[in-house]
């Protein structure tokens, strides 16, 4: 997989042509069972208080998963994606089961398309690895959120992300081969091709200090943490439970705003 480095500032055309190419080869797993465990899947800390959420924005979250779940349990839910393609499976899959999903396109740390509203709940499922930058999407989450207003997020460890792509497993020790904060993309490839083309992301690893303290800066309290993976330091070196016993995959956090 290649490890060149290159200008951030194109990062929005990149994660576009990669996620609409995904979304062509993807079926959203959507069905009644899983409608019936919403909640659950949604949140499985148990940190969300649905009941007092009446307007959820899902933010960067397109593909007929989250936004459909969460409009099962009752909030009025925009989602936001920059992929029209991720967008239209959360068209489908909301009508197939009879709920109301507002899409809107955008980047995830550009929402003016949503100026002057104001959402309970701000549910971000693991995507701000794609930002070169955390700064601008959180001041722009606080543009659409009031004091009280919930921000849950899963991102992915940076720790994970700073691996050498290549070869993260050198036979004894895990590989560290980009730095931390940097602001420049770590490309990642694809194993599996879409109609035969590699689908290349860039990712971006952010430091536990940008993760935590923009949030903080922008505003909001940090309630809740937890770093959900399946360890297991006895799994085979190199497999996800193996790695995640060394390296947590992720992190999951629930904010709340008190300030604008």
């Amino acid at each position: 997989m290649p490890t060149d480095r290159e200008d951030a500032t194109g990062y929005a055309g990149v994660a576009r042509r990669a996620w609409d190419s995904i979304a062509e080869a993807t079926q959203p797993p959507l069905d009644q069972e899983a409608l019936a465990a919403a909640a659950d899947i949604l949140d499985p800390d148990g940190w969300i208080p649905w009941p007092s959420i009446g307007t959820a924005l899902c933010l960067a979250g397109g593909g007929g998963w989250q936004a459909p779940l969460i409009a099962s349990l009752g909030p009025a839910v925009t989602v936001v994606d920059i992929s029209s393609r991720q967008l239209q499976l959360d068209r489908e899959a909301a009508a197939r089961f009879g709920l109301t999903v507002e899409c809107v396109e955008t980047d995830m740390a550009d929402l003016r398309a949503l100026a002057g509203r104001s959402f309970d709940l701000v549910y971000q499922p693991i995507s701000t690895c794609y930002l070169p930058e955390l700064a601008p999407l959180y001041a722009a989450i606080a543009a659409v959120t009031r004091p009280g207003s919930r921000y849950w997020a899963e991102h992915w460890s940076a720790g994970q992300i700073q691996l050498d792509e290549e070869a993260r497993w050198d036979g004894s020790a895990y590989r560290v081969a980009h730095q931390v904060g940097s602001g420049t993309p770590i490309h990642w490839q694809s194993d599996q091709p879409v109609d035969g083309e590699p689908v290349t992301c860039w990712h971006f690893a952010h430091s536990i200090g940008e993760v935590f303290g923009e949030l903080c800066a922008a505003g909001f309290v940090i309630e809740q943490v937890s770093e959900p993976g399946l360890a297991d330091p006895a799994a085979p070196p190199d497999s996800p439970e193996h790695l995640a016993a060394y390296l947590p995959p992720f992190i999951r956090l629930l904010g709340r705003c008190v300030d604008q």
